[in-house]
């Protein structure tokens, strides 16, 4: 390729990169919370990722599987022997269907380690290695970050969402338990790390928008004052209550079975992320019944492919070594010049413009986020919480817009 054609493609995707803003798709990566029907679809739905794709108008691919941990190496064999994909594993999934999404116009969702948790909690309790004892969370962090990593090196994403643990305090199966204490310090501090390293993340990478929503502090409030955020109840599992036994709508209450959640609270947590503006023009979606007749029609965009679960191979980790290796190769090339000796003083000129343009481009990005920190602050989660801002209750503040200390 001749030297003018390189600057061309290069501006060229410069001016792209910096044009494209839209989310045209969603990619997601988790558990049983997000699982559409990879393995099984643990809730009445729509899940929270379905309403999301329908408020962001985005096509849906869900990789998602139903008590998934980030990666099965981290525990004994016969805790994850035939165990469903972890997130180390859809990565590579998601890998060989060679979609070629746009990564400008991508969102990938990362939502998992609540079941890592529990597995580390029953480890040590069968291994009776001081059961009391709060087991090391970091790893279970440090896995989950690193897929975040991954997914920029490989697939050369930079907007992403990522979620916190819900609260098992007032969840129906796990309230007043004798494990109760243990796993929630467990829970708090997961959540604590994850918050101080996606805070990192982005105070280290100027144009990554890594947002962290706090499902577990908006489910707390919903469980504590379910009527104020449109539910019934927040506490009891609606299996538990009105299996043949009433006509309450499933929708009104907050807990499905005694541990997964309502399309109802999937709303809510879809409509943290749409009304907070922070990566498309604030939003929301007020019907879940539209977003079932949206679901059900054929072909829909917002109702992902089913994916076979297939475990990982290390391709992910091979492609970022030979990444490696061939940047280290040009940068010990770099003694070769680039451009002719005497080069014409048109190509000076272009350049000097590509530079500029590559500068606007980054200024640019740097803007928005700093207009987003300056302008609309904390988002509500929903038209009803809107009202009740003074309260501070029910608001996602995307983290990618903040300047906070880890």
């Amino acid at each position: 390729m001749s030297i003018v054609c390189r600057w061309l493609a290069l501006t060229l995707l410069l001016v792209a990169s910096c044009a494209a803003s839209s989310i045209k798709n969603i990619v997601v990566f988790g558990d049983s919370y997000s699982d559409t029907g990879n393995l099984q679809q643990m809730s009445n739905g729509p899940m929270w990722l379905e309403t999301l794709a329908v408020g962001w108008n985005a096509a849906l691919y869900n990789f998602a599987f139903s008590d998934a941990v980030c990666d099965r190496g981290l525990f004994d064999e016969a805790s994850v022997e035939n165990a469903s994909p972890g997130i180390k594993d859809q990565l590579e999934m998601y890998y060989r269907e060679d979609l070629k999404l746009d990564p400008n116009e991508t969102v990938y969702v990362v939502w998992a380690g609540i079941n890592d948790i529990e597995k580390l909690l029953r480890q040590r309790a069968h291994k009776d290695e001081a059961p009391q004892i709060i087991p090391d969370i970091s790893p279970i962090v440090n896995c989950l970050i690193q897929q975040i990593r991954n997914i920029r090196k490989v697939f050369g994403g930079h907007r992403f969402i990522t979620l916190n643990t819900v609260p098992f305090e007032f969840s129906p199966y796990f309230s007043d338990t004798a494990l109760d204490e243990r796993r929630n310090k467990a829970i708090h501090r997961f959540n604590a790390l994850l918050k101080q390293h996606v805070i990192r993340l982005n105070q280290q990478h100027s144009t990554l928008e890594l947002d962290l929503v706090d499902v577990h502090a908006l489910l707390s409030d919903i469980a504590k004052d379910p009527v104020t955020f449109g539910f019934k109840e927040g506490k009891k599992a609606y299996w538990d209550v009105c299996q043949g036994r009433c006509s309450d709508d499933v929708d009104s209450y907050v807990w499905w079975d005694r541990v997964h959640l309502t399309g109802g609270a999937g709303q809510t947590i879809a409509n943290s992320v749409l009304s907070s503006g922070s990566m498309e023009i604030a939003t929301s979606v007020a019907s879940l019944a539209e977003v079932r007749t949206l679901l059900n029609e054929t072909n829909s965009s917002f109702k992902s492919p089913v994916f076979k679960a297939r475990y990982h191979t290390g391709v992910i980790e091979e492609i970022i070594q030979d990444k490696k290796a061939k940047q280290t190769s040009v940068e010990s090339s770099m003694d070769e010049p680039f451009l002719p000796e005497n080069p014409h003083p048109w190509m000076k000129s272009i350049s000097i413009l590509l530079f500029l343009l590559g500068f606007l481009c980054l200024g640019l990005v740097i803007y928005k986020k700093q207009r987003r920190r300056t302008g609309s602050g904390i988002a509500a989660l929903s038209a009803l919480v809107q009202t009740n801002r003074q309260q501070g209750r029910g608001q996602f503040m995307p983290l990618h817009n903040t300047d906070a200390e880890p």
